[in-house]
């Protein structure tokens, strides 16, 4: 199970206006909620953000959020972007509680190349790059791996 770590602030304006100014001031709004837990506004850094996005699966890495001076581990639910400059406008965390089972998409790893398409000139053609699992917030795996060597496609 992947971990990693990044800083948040909760914050206590909403709307579109309070939205506008946190991300001119190179931030991204967000929102943390979770079992038993009111729903409570917070802000990321945009260029610490996109940074992490860019080496994680989002759905499936468990995100240990820093919020003032108290850890959350969360998953990422939701990330919505900008139609055109593809920059994140906001993100939804989910807190995860320690024995209760969560849902997660997974990446589909294929391992090997099929018997098939190496000897006989066939094509592996991927069609679920990901797979729906529901896990133990501890056990989430970072990929699920396929080993397809024996496949005669």
């Amino acid at each position: 199970m992947a971990s990693v770590k990044l800083d948040a602030t909760l914050r206590s304006e909403s709307g579109k206006g309070a939205a506008r100014k946190i991300r001119m001031a190179g931030s991204i709004p967000g929102v943390i909620y979770g079992h038993g837990r009111q729903p409570q506004s917070l802000t990321v850094n945009a260029r610490e953000t996109d940074r992490l996005l860019q080496h994680i699966a989002a759905g499936s890495t468990v995100i240990e959020l820093n919020l003032n001076n108290s850890v959350a581990r969360t998953l990422i639910r939701e990330i919505q972007r900008h139609p055109f400059k593809r920059n994140i406008l906001h993100i939804d965390f989910q807190e995860l509680v320690a024995g209760e089972t969560v849902e997660v998409r997974c990446p589909i790893v294929y391992i090997g190349t099929a018997d098939g398409v190496r000897n006989e000139g066939g094509i592996l053609d991927q069609i679920m790059h990901e797979l729906l699992i529901e896990v133990d917030p501890s056990s989430i795996p970072n990929h699920i791996d396929v080993d397809v060597s024996a496949l005669k496609v």
